[in-house]
Order: structure tokens, then C-alpha cells, then sequence
């Protein structure tokens, strides 16, 4: 009998019959050549936590071939401890028989899986993060060090100061034509920013379809006018408008200024504003009875009121912005 393919499958122990926390090792048949089948390592079971211990986190350590590699298995024992067993492969080869050595025990809820890495001397770092300082594993399964400092158990908070504002983005009103390189953008008024803002143009069908803020700038009072430079690229009826925004001071966090105004259903303006001073057309707008994504399209500090680019979808005084 000639056999050209093998379908089949032998285990030493079926995965649903395992108790949760087992690991299991593959047997089953490969074809070497047409007629011969030889074994290949498959599932075998080589530990089980008889604890029921639930596994959270696995490393595999490798030793590069001449020995079998070994494991660091990370389990929860209970809610309230994390538990790292160090597994090594027997030393004659048999991998039926591993050494189990408990090498870290770790008061802590967490049960996100913790994260591995290895330097080039072969130290191996374990981050469970959740308040536990970093840990340190070498190969010879000795228990661990801790490394470095706890890591932080609440996200820290953030409180921007000042009332610096930056070209959020621009939007393109009138594209113009007749453009056949991207001309430079020349931006004029807004204050007196601290840093100038960079913008560049995209051109498509020789008019601009876009403006890709590079740099949104530092200190600007107000939008700023902007206006291309023709020179050498000459083209008619390019208009846009520059969005500002706050300056949030540190990357990722947003600034917000609190105030109370009047409201009414079906109309733009908010009136009998308390703080009017920091308010700045293009600021975005949030509160009970305003619509997603609103901003503000003009102030009039005077009469202590701006106006929305949306209705309000309620009625209310004093209402909290």
C-alpha cells in the first residue's frame, strides 16, 4: 500500500479532557516519504495546576537547541495573588518530566496578562503593571528580583494652564483654480503668536482641495486670515478659514473652560454668559441640550454671548458648558 497523505491524528491526552490550566503537547504522524510514517511531537500533557490555577500569562525561554527550552507560566491562584512557576525540561532529555520551581508571589487583583522580554544577556523581564515594580527572571529559576519603580495604580490627571490657542485644522471654503504647484500659505493676523503656525497646500485639478496643518503654532488670539502666495504658481479664488483651538499644553490632553449661559430650543445663541473671556470662535462646545461636534462661530464679548454653528436641542438658564 502506497500512503500519499495521512489524515489522521494520535494524542496522548484529548484537550477536553484536561483540567483549565493544562498545557498539552501534540503526537501525531508525519510522512517522511510515500509508505513511511515517523511520530512528531503533539499533545502530551506536561503540567497541570491541580489547583485549578487559572493561567493569565506564558513565556517560552529558549536555549537555543542544544537544551530543551523551558517555560514561565503566570497563574491567579485565588483573586488576589498572581503566582510565576519557572518549568525546566528534565536534564536527561525526557520531556515528560519537568521541574516546577515557584520562583515569584505577588499580592495583586490584576489578571490582565503580563507582558515579557529578554536582553541580550538572557535576563528576562516580567511587567504586570497594576502597582507591581517590574521583575527580573534569569534562567537558573532563582526567584526574582524586583527592578525599577511600582507602576502606577490610577491614570494621572492633567490641568492645563494659560490661554494659548493653535490652527487646529483649515478649512477650504473656495479651492480657486488654475494652480499648478502647491503655492505656501501666507497667514496674517490671529494676535501675536509665540510660534507661527506651518501649513501646506494639496492641489488636485489645479485647485486646492486640502490644507495639512504642520504646524498648528503657539499663541494665536483668534483665527487668523489666510491668503496663498501666488507668486510662480498663479491661480484665482482661493478662500479659507483657520480653525483655532485650546493649546492643551502636553500632547493628548485637551483643555476646557467651564462657564454657564442661557439656552433655548431651536436657537444658535447662548446668552447671559458668566465667563465670556476665554470663549473663542472655534471652540468646540459641549453640554445638556447642545449637539455632538458644535462649535462656536462668533463671541460678542459686549452683550456677553456667542452663537453656535447648531440650534440647542433644549431650553434652559444657567445652563453648565
Amino acid at each position: 500500500m502506497r500512503i500519499e497523505k495521512w489524515l489522521g491524528l494520535a494524542t496522548s491526552a484529548s484537550p477536553y479532557a484536561l483540567p483549565p490550566g493544562a498545557m498539552v503537547r501534540q503526537n501525531n504522524l508525519q510522512i517522511q516519504r510515500p509508505g513511511e510514517l515517523v511520530p512528531r511531537l503533539g499533545m502530551q500533557a506536561v503540567y497541570s495546576a491541580k489547583d485549578y490555577d487559572e493561567v493569565i500569562g506564558m513565556y517560552r525561554v529558549s536555549n537555543g537547541g542544544a537544551v530543551s527550552d523551558a517555560l514561565i507560566v503566570c497563574f491567579k491562584p485565588n483573586a488576589t495573588t498572581t503566582t510565576i512557576k519557572y518549568l525546566t525540561p528534565a536534564p536527561s532529555g525526557n520531556e515528560n518530566q519537568w521541574t516546577i520551581n515557584t520562583v515569584a508571589t505577588i499580592s495583586t487583583t490584576a489578571t490582565a496578562s503580563p507582558t515579557f522580554c529578554e536582553d541580550r544577556y538572557g535576563r528576562i523581564y516580567c511587567f504586570l503593571g497594576n502597582g507591581v515594580s517590574p521583575l527580573v527572571i534569569t534562567r537558573d529559576a532563582t526567584p526574582t528580583q524586583p527592578i525599577g519603580l511600582s507602576a502606577p495604580t490610577v491614570a494621572p490627571t492633567v490641568t492645563p494652564t494659560g490661554s494659548g490657542y493653535f490652527i487646529e485644522r483649515v478649512d477650504v471654503l473656495d479651492g480657486g483654480g488654475s494652480y499648478w504647484a502647491p503655492p505656501p500659505i501666507v497667514i496674517a493676523g490671529g494676535g501675536s503668536p509665540t510660534r507661527a503656525a506651518r501649513l501646506k497646500t494639496i492641489i488636485q485639478g489645479g485647485a486646492i482641495v486640502a490644507v495639512d496643518v504642520i504646524d498648528g503654532g503657539v499663541g494665536y488670539a483668534s483665527p487668523p486670515t489666510l491668503s496663498v502666495n501666488e507668486s510662480g504658481v498663479k491661480g484665482v479664488g482661493f478662500l479659507a478659514y483657520g480653525i483655532i483651538g485650546v493649546d492643551p499644553g502636553i500632547q493628548g490632553f485637551e483643555a476646557t473652560t467651564v462657564t454657564t449661559g442661557n439656552i433655548t430650543t431651536g436657537n444658535a445663541n447662548v446668552t447671559s454668559v458668566a465667563n465670556i473671556a476665554p470663549v473663542k470662535a472655534g471652540m468646540n462646545v459641549r453640554g445638556t441640550g447642545i449637539q455632538s461636534n458644535t462649535i462656536v462661530s462668533s463671541v460678542n464679548a459686549g452683550s456677553s454671548s456667542f452663537t453656535m454653528d447648531k440650534t440647542a436641542s433644549a431650553t434652559a438658564t444657567a445652563q453648565s458648558l
